[in-house]
């Protein structure tokens, strides 16, 4: 059996320009105060010092009118044959291009001005509108591209037995929206004011390229030369199991400051440093024991005054794999008209099993490369009886 299929997919966007943002007066904006003094919260409004903005200039955030629609082209292809022996097998292929996403810009930043020393002091100086502080800009202006082939396996029962496996490798990019990216919630930009599709482009945040899961389930049977009590408690029950194994996703590594020395000094965070040993590139930082030494602080250079960014890519370290099986163990009683108890004890992380979380990624930060959490739980019981009437 051959399936193929084609989609074309729309939803709502806000388009992005600058251009728009300098001719439109800020009165049509979102005035956005840091940290306000709630007795005159609308103090800074007016250019009063405040903290959060340098000099007391207000941060905006500007939400361009002129909506647009996004759209994705989307289309799969499948192939399923069963093989001699109820044996069955399943290919598959999904991809999608999606276009105008919805994403957040810092603009209005802080400049290299020939003769003008960078300090954070004069960030708003050295602005091209100096009326304002930071401008926030949500709109569109990214894309993504996904593709990923898949390979299932089913097995014929056998005495009780089930079990399928599958797995799929697969490719997640983008160049700066992602699917958690909620405009001002973004905690990421790029390094400077321009080319930022060119400085964000990389693997998404939640690419994981390998992954395999494996599904089992058994019926146990009642032995006829068995004792009645023994066939009446050992037959019925069904185990099931079901393991998941995936790659981890990606992380990017950060100067930690914007300061004079550490970042660019254009008054916005999330600088990257540059990269001074190639060895570490791709690198998976998975456990706890060896995470300094496969991600060192002297792998890592911060920017030097006059260098508008790092070399170093986006997302280009991984977290460790994720490894995970859960299982559970169950029975229906008749108990009275044919009214069943069911009876069942489960788990979830079976083999406790540790997801760390990324490493300390600030470079400033004096535990930098250190995993100090997790992201799973350990493991869980749980038993539980349910009678229906």
């Amino acid at each position: 059996m051959l399936r193929a299929g084609y989609g074309l997919q729309y939803g709502p966007i806000l388009p992005s320009s600058y251009a728009w943002i300098r001719s439109n007066p800020p009165a049509n904006n979102v005035l956005m105060i840091q940290q306000p003094n709630l007795i005159q919260a609308l103090t800074a409004a007016s250019g009063t010092s405040f903290a959060g903005a340098a000099q007391g200039r207000p941060f905006l955030t500007v939400l361009d009118p002129n909506t647009v629609l996004p759209y994705s082209d989307q289309y799969n292809l499948g192939w399923e044959r069963e093989l001699r022996g109820s044996w069955r097998v399943q290919l598959g292929y999904t991809g999608s291009r999606t276009f105008k996403l919805i994403m957040m810009r810092s603009l209005n930043r802080g400049l290299i001005v020939p003769g003008m020393t960078m300090t954070e002091d004069n960030v708003d100086e050295r602005r091209p509108d100096q009326s304002d502080s930071s401008i926030r800009s949500i709109g569109n202006g990214a894309n993504a591209w996904y593709d990923a082939a898949l390979a299932s396996l089913f097995l014929p029962r056998w005495k009780g037995l089930r079990a399928d496996a599958s797995y799929w490798v697969g490719k997640s990019m983008n160049d700066g929206a992602d699917f958690a990216d909620q405009g001002p919630l973004k905690q990421t930009d790029s390094q400077w004011e321009f080319e930022t599709q060119k400085d964000l482009k990389a693997r998404s945040d939640f690419d994981q390229p390998h992954s395999f899961r494996a599904r089992v389930s058994y019926e146990t049977g009642s032995p006829a030369s068995a004792k009645r009590w023994v066939r009446a408690l050992a037959g019925g029950w069904t185990i099931s199991a079901i393991g998941l194994f995936k790659s981890g996703t990606p992380f990017s590594v950060y100067t930690g400051s914007d300061s004079p020395g550490f970042g660019n000094v254009d008054g916005t965070p999330w600088d990257r440093p540059g990269l001074v040993n190639l060895a570490v590139l791709g690198r998976t930082i998975g456990n706890p024991d060896t995470s300094r030494l496969l991600l060192p602080a002297s792998a890592f250079a911060f920017i030097q005054p006059g260098i508008t960014a790092g070399n170093l890519g986006r997302n280009v370290f991984r977290k460790g794999p994720i490894r995970n099986v859960n299982a559970s163990l169950s029975r229906q009683f008749p108990v009275w008209k044919e009214k069943p108890l069911t009876i069942r004890a489960e788990s979830i992380n079976l083999f406790n099993t540790p997801q760390f979380a990324a490493p300390d990624y600030m470079r400033t930060d004096s535990s930098f490369g250190a995993i100090t959490n997790t992201l799973n739980n350990g493991r869980s019981l749980r038993f539980g009886a349910s009678f229906e009437f």
